[in-house]
């Protein structure tokens, strides 16, 4: 029999609960997902196999997902105690053309969409310091951010970065490190994360100084503490790294 415990966020915001008894998660199954990897909700879910699912896990679940802004809806099923994650991912462009258009300049219009914000996808937080975060996590997505922060005025660019230990750790490096002045290697929660030791050492092979902070909150503490007005903060290296940061950093950059 299929139970639904929670169809939207609305419903969560609005103070709605949802009983339901309480069960042991045989199976964890994720649908729905097309570009955000299935390791980024399981690190957002408060269950693992084994644990026992309650309400207020469900609610918290469903809020941490939401966060993240990659997803348009998020809900969470029960069948035969194997918890069913089902999300909608924000929709994606892959190519835009302009036809028919005669009143707008071509180049304002592609300005305009370069500068509109993607949370997670080259997504500016500050200007003052410039805080981007992209989740970059192969070697041509790292060149492809590389390129880009090109474009954009810094005095120093302070990278932190989290990879999967499954992802192309030195072909990441390779692009991201030699542009940075300082390198801050962290660890996103999730046994996939990759070990602060080789992040460590990937990295101090571009001559940059390299420091290591276990926790991506407090590694984006640390660069905020460091960073001057006119430096760049940039947070890469993985969608799991780059959700947690943001979730820190939209609070700790609102006090300021």
């Amino acid at each position: 029999m299929l139970r639904q415990l929670v169809v939207a966020l609305l419903c969560l915001c609005a103070g709605a609960t949802y009983a339901f008894d309480p069960f042991v998660v045989r199976d964890i199954r994720v649908e729905g997902i097309q570009r955000i990897e299935a390791g980024t909700v399981f690190s957002y879910l408060p269950v693992k196999v084994g644990e026992t699912m309650t309400d207020e896990k469900a609610a918290a679940a469903i809020k941490a997902l939401f966060a993240t802004g990659f997803f348009k809806d998020v809900r969470l099923e029960v069948q035969r105690d194997v918890l069913i994650v089902m999300v909608e991912e924000r929709p994606a462009v892959s190519q835009i053309d302009f036809i028919g258009n005669k009143e707008f300049d071509k180049d304002a219009l592609r300005k305009g969409l370069r500068e509109a914000s993607w949370p997670g996808r080259f997504e500016i937080l500050s200007r003052r310091p410039l805080v981007v975060l992209d989740g970059a996590h192969n070697p041509n997505g790292a060149a492809a951010l590389k390129e880009a922060l090109s474009s954009l005025k810094k005095k120093r660019l302070i990278l932190v970065i989290g990879i999967m230990s499954d992802k192309d750790i030195d072909g990441i490096m390779k692009e991201l490190v030699p542009a940075s002045d300082l390198v801050i290697a962290t660890r996103p929660k999730g046994e996939r994360s990759a070990a602060l030791p080789a992040l460590m050492q990937a990295a101090s092979r571009y001559g940059k100084p390299v420091a290591g902070v276990e926790a991506v909150k407090d590694a984006c503490k640390k660069a905020l503490s460091i960073a001057s007005p006119a430096d760049c903060i940039l947070v890469a290296g993985s969608l799991f790294t780059v959700g947690e940061a943001r979730e820190y950093l939209l609070r700790a950059l609102a006090k300021r």
